[in-house]
């Protein structure tokens, strides 16, 4: 999944966005709650009608809080700590 999001802040919506679009249906059969609800507030940042420059500050926030969310279930389903949350993660593009 966090190698077809790329689609989204490089501005090429497509092939990459069926790739996206399927492991977000993959995603609610084995990801949590948490994982979900992320990738939902992701996509809805990406929908809406706002200004380029606000709908990028949403998008960094949202993909700031779905990649701690996978990272999350990650380690805990490895059962390794993390200390690391979504203000660690910084978006390059």
């Amino acid at each position: 999944m966090l190698k077809s999001i790329g689609i989204f802040y490089k501005g090429n919506a497509s092939p990459g966005a069926g790739a996206f679009l399927e492991q977000y249906r993959l995603a609610w059969l084995y990801a949590p709650d948490d994982v979900i609800r992320a990738i939902e507030a992701f996509l809805i940042t990406q929908t809406q009608n706002v200004q380029a420059e606000q709908k990028n500050q949403l998008g960094q926030e949202a993909l700031r809080q779905l990649v701690s969310s996978i990272r999350k279930d990650l380690f805990a389903t490895a059962k390794l700590p993390t200390t690391l949350t979504a203000a660690d993660f910084s978006h390059y593009s």
